[in-house]
């Protein structure tokens, strides 16, 4: 942005800057005759285009010697103001008046005011020269009130003053995107938190913040992990919003994991973060030139950067190898559903994000269900049913919220039957992210407890896995650093629906022919294949 002499834009820090509300994001002054059809027409729809709300008086201007009273509203209204200053800007009195109220409006409302200085020079504003001396001149011949072309004369040398763009030795469209691309980086801050719906999030975000400490001038990096669906990224959106504007760059970098598995993914996202240093372009050759790059550009920044759903320790390497990379203040988060990733001295801070309690289940539950947060009264008892085999875990309660959203009562309980018989698709697809990437070893671990040992000794099911050969210690542990397994004293638990999806894959990978599935855990299932001589007793799996 361009920067003339004199003052800021705004007194920002103004409390009522904070407090107050405004129906139109930015109020367009400009002079019709000059402007309408062309620059001012463009930058309109451009910044429409980028979702702002525009309010620019589409009628012509001169219809009258004094402004409404609902164009002054509209001007206060407005949380920015951009004054189109071209040649004939002066010449209209009913410009002039908007002027003064837009200032008005900045002194005692903290609106920011931005002056486009459209093929006009400053100085030439400032100071009433070229033909905006030729507009006062005839103005004076209009015998206009002297008090009146005086604090119009003001007006023009104050806003001439402030911070905004001269189109001068670029082009047009150059400019439009100029305005556009600024003006969304001083509203972002601005907008409010989206936090509806999103049920205790106030009391995830608080957990969280005594390891970001912001405003400390330590870089920390903090890993946030859990199982999948548990509200890791919501978190760290919430995080981000709230803080993002405390910091020279931010940067939320979405889905780490499914990115990098395209091809080049690892270069895009770097690119990515890249892109908000204002390094567009680039082209980085591979991932080693792109880290050079990132630590060379970062390392005097105060940087936030969110590193969303990371799932190998090539991507921190990659894009937040080290606190040196980072100017004083950096945090770096790291969703992840993978505890051992965030082992070593690089994550220093962890948390682990808990699933719902029974009160904040129902009410996410119904939210989705009822569009409110209470059950209708009949539904109640079904509903805590639903609410119990979603286990707090939020992306179920969510999906299966709006899944049972306008039903019938018998349609509520022949869904819940076919949900304990099969889960969910959408839940099953998220869960079943971190059975993939699992090794073959820790797989076979991993469904054995899930169709036998759930809810056992972690002694008595080491025993059992170590006499069939399997490394148990290390694969336990593995299971739990990757949220698929928790430890209670001394007893195994895994949540419910992470069970039921590795039952489900057993069952999926049998083709449904249960003489071939490799694990039996039912007494009915077990009787049926040993009655009927579906498979040899050698591959039946081992049972309670």
């Amino acid at each position: 942005m361009a920067s003339n002499q004199g003052g800021s834009s705004s007194n920002s820090s103004n409390s009522n800057s904070t407090q107050r509300t405004w129906n139109y994001d930015i109020f367009l002054s400009f002079r019709g005759e000059d402007t309408r059809k062309g620059f001012t027409d463009h930058l309109y729809h451009a910044l429409k285009r980028s979702g702002f709300r525009v309010f620019r008086d589409d009628e012509e201007l001169e219809r009258g010697e004094v402004i409404s009273e609902e164009l002054k509203q509209a001007i206060e209204d407005s949380l920015f103001a951009i004054v189109v200053l071209s040649k004939k800007y002066a010449s209209s009195s009913w410009c002039l008046q908007e002027l003064e109220h837009i200032l008005h409006s900045r002194n005692n409302l903290s609106q920011q005011v931005f002056p486009i200085f459209y093929d006009v020079n400053p100085s030439d504003v400032r100071h009433q020269r070229e033909s905006f001396a030729e507009a006062f001149t005839r103005h004076q011949k209009l015998q206009r009130d002297n008090e009146v072309m005086k604090s119009w004369r003001d007006s023009l040398t104050k806003v001439s003053n402030l911070s905004g763009w001269d189109c001068k030795d670029r082009s047009e469209a150059e400019l439009v995107d100029t305005v556009v691309e600024e003006l969304w980086t001083k509203l972002r801050p601005r907008l409010p938190h989206y936090t509806e719906g999103l049920i205790g999030i106030d009391n995830k975000v608080e957990q969280l913040e005594p390891l970001l400490d912001i405003g400390s001038n330590d870089v920390r990096f903090v890993g946030i992990w859990g199982l999948g669906g548990v509200g890791k990224t919501t978190i760290a959106r919430v995080v981000f919003e709230k803080y993002r504007s405390q910091f020279d760059i931010s940067c939320f970098l979405h889905n780490v994991r499914a990115v990098s598995e395209k091809d080049g993914g690892e270069v895009q996202l770097q690119s990515q973060l890249l892109s908000h240093l204002k390094i567009r372009n680039m082209e980085i050759e591979n991932s080693y030139e792109g880290k050079k790059i990132i630590q060379n550009r970062c390392s005097n920044k105060k940087v936030l950067l969110i590193l969303d759903d990371v799932s190998r320790i090539a991507h921190l390497e990659n894009l937040a190898n080290s606190p040196n990379w980072f100017g004083a203040g950096s945090r770096v988060i790291i969703t992840t559903r993978h505890l051992d990733l965030l082992r070593g001295s690089r994550v220093a801070y962890q948390h682990e994000v808990q699933t719902m309690d029974p009160n904040e289940a129902l009410q996410l539950f119904c939210q989705k269900a009822f569009g409110r947060s209470e059950p209708q009264e009949d539904l109640l008892e079904l509903s805590k049913i639903i609410c119990d085999y979603a286990g707090g875990l939020p992306l179920a309660l969510s999906t299966l919220g709006s899944s049972f959203s306008g039903r019938s009562t018998a349609q509520w309980k022949d869904a819940l039957d076919m949900l304990k018989k099969d889960p969910n698709k959408d839940i099953f697809r998220i869960l079943k992210i971190s059975f993939d990437a699992l090794t073959d070893t820790e797989q076979t671990i991993f469904l054995d407890i899930a169709c036998f040992f759930n809810g056992c000794s972690e002694n008595k099911i080491t025993k059992v896995l170590e006499s069939c050969g399997f490394a148990a210690k290390i694969g336990i542990t593995t299971l739990q650093e990757k949220s698929m397994l928790k430890t209670y004293d001394d007893i195994l638990v895994m949540h419910d629906l992470v069970e039921q999806m590795g039952r489900k894959i057993v069952v999926e990978k049998s083709s449904n022919y249960i003489g071939n599935r490799s694990r039996l855990w039912t007494n009915e299932d077990i009787d049926k294949v040993m009655e009927n001589n579906l498979v040899s007793i050698d591959l039946i799996s081992y049972w309670f």
